[in-house]
């Protein structure tokens, strides 16, 4: 029962796949247009229903008055807000992937 067993090719490191400078991404991945994460075709139609509800939840301030308003109910509240437009640096404020996020909910950017 002095029995060798065969050798084993080695296991490749878990980043083996990975190729230096390039980011690591799956083959036929999506990125969601609301957060901008990655996911496959059929993953993501059942993403982005969760993921806009989500992003409809979120309080940001109103770029006119600074009030806190829910961001699915930004575009009613801006129609209604009689405060004065604020200064550009304040609109500036807004980074790429709030307004990412923004667009493809269809909500107004102020800039």
């Amino acid at each position: 029962t002095n029995e060798q067993r065969p050798a084993l090719p080695p296991r490749p490191a878990p980043d083996a796949r990975v190729t230096p400078g390039r980011p690591q991404t799956m083959p036929n991945d999506v990125g969601c247009p609301i957060c901008g994460k990655r996911y496959f075709p059929h993953s993501l139609k059942i993403h982005l229903p969760q993921c806009q509800r989500k992003w409809a939840s979120v309080e940001v301030p109103c770029p006119r008055c600074d009030k806190p308003v829910l961001q699915g109910e930004l575009e009613e509240h801006l129609e209604k807000c009689r405060a004065p437009r604020k200064a550009a640096l304040h609109r500036r404020s807004w980074n790429g992937d709030t307004a990412n996020a923004a667009r493809a909910l269809s909500l107004p950017i102020s800039r």
